[in-house]
């Protein structure tokens, strides 16, 4: 089995711990994901993406918590309100504001992979499903996901439109400047955003999660977090998957 920290997809490619409460957030999915496994497993539950500047680590403590719940769509028909209801309770329990983006239903996407829906279509959920993750079929998922993409022709084109929009999602919020004592040597359009709705407390903390993964800060530190947080190819996210199905 692979280490934690040679896990792609692993909780610690994102700066969480800089956001506050993001030890009590992680903490509380794993809960609720833990009794949805228990409750709808059978029913193609198969685990809950985080999402947004929380999960990424340049939230605020007010900001909401943006989630998909990963679902077969067939089987989990007629139960797919109860789960949401269910991690939403937990969450509020816990003193979150959840908002839940959509349905992730893996039969939906898989079909769509099938019948050669374009790149543009597919980019978006696919890169979805690799965003911040609990649940213990989640890798299972990715797998069968990977493997409908790789029969396909084109299937390195595809790949590479999904390594774009999972770039423009998560990483790019982290081409800012890793040092606070200097203006920034360049900047992502989510930083600008924020400078022009004067949002300092966000770009503050937004600099401090650049600097958490690259404490050394200027651009090469910057690069190396990017790096540490890109999708990886095909083929190297193929052969993590098949040597680590099963786990987180």
């Amino acid at each position: 089995m692979a280490s934690e920290q040679k896990n792609p997809f692993s909780f610690k490619r994102f700066p969480l711990r800089v956001t506050p409460g993001n030890r009590e957030l992680i903490e509380a999915i794993r809960r609720v994901n833990k009794r949805l496994e228990d409750k709808f497993g059978h029913l193609g539950y198969h685990g809950i993406l985080l999402a947004g500047s929380r999960a990424l680590g340049y939230g605020r403590q007010s900001s909401d918590i943006d989630y998909m719940v990963v679902l077969n769509e067939k089987k989990s028909r007629g139960c797919s309100s109860e789960i949401i209801d269910e991690v939403e309770g937990e969450l509020k329990k816990n003193g979150f504001e959840p908002h839940c983006l959509q349905g992730w239903y893996v039969d939906q996407i898989k079909d769509s992979i099938a019948s050669g829906q374009p790149h543009g279509y597919l980019s978006r959920p696919v890169s979805d499903l690799f965003l911040v993750s609990a649940g213990k079929t989640i890798n299972k998922v990715r797998m069968e996901i990977l493997e409908e993409i790789m029969k396909r022709p084109d299937s390195k084109e595809v790949w590479r439109e999904i390594q774009k929009q999972y770039s423009a999602s998560v990483i790019e919020p982290f081409a800012v400047s890793a040092s606070s004592q200097k203006p920034p040597r360049y900047s992502s359009n989510i930083e600008i955003q924020l400078l022009l709705n004067k949002e300092v407390e966000r770009t503050a903390r937004l600099r401090e999660a650049i600097k958490s993964h690259s404490p050394r800060g200027g651009i090469k530190g910057v690069l190396r977090a990017r790096r540490r947080m890109a999708l990886p190819s095909l083929s190297k996210t193929h052969q993590w998957l098949l040597e680590n199905g099963g786990q987180r």
